[in-house]
């Protein structure tokens, strides 16, 4: 899985919009089925920093959880697909965040997870 920021606009009053692009590869011999990819915006963000989650998007491929809200629902990806042997799923992650005042670096992680074909968890 590849994770990257695409845009980021400043909005001002400290706001920052960020928009990432995820796009997970299976470069694997089986296909995968129900792959996901779990993005916990709360581990990104200490206080007094807060963010508003905005919009999932694709392109119809791959169907995104429209529950997704990146605080209690970190799954990104709706169940029940499967990505073929070299299939690529490209999505992108839309939010909001406000500094209120703070000066700190932030660090946003993704971890991907699957099943083989064969029944088998590959590791996040």
């Amino acid at each position: 899985m590849a994770k990257s920021v695409v845009d980021s606009k400043n909005l001002g009053n400290g706001i920052t919009q960020i928009t990432f692009e995820f796009n997970l590869h299976n470069l694997g011999i089986h296909p995968l089925s129900n792959p996901n990819v779990d993005d916990k915006l709360d581990l990104c963000f200490n206080a007094p920093a807060t963010y508003t989650f905005d919009a999932l998007n694709s392109t119809g491929i791959p169907k995104l959880n429209t529950l997704y809200n990146g605080k209690d629902i970190i799954r990104m990806l709706a169940t029940n697909q499967t990505l073929a042997v070299g299939g690529v799923y490209t999505w992108s992650l839309t939010f909001r965040f406000n500094t209120n005042g703070a000066t700190q670096s932030y660090k946003n992680s993704a971890w991907a997870w699957v099943k083989d074909s064969l029944d088998t968890y590959l590791p996040r």
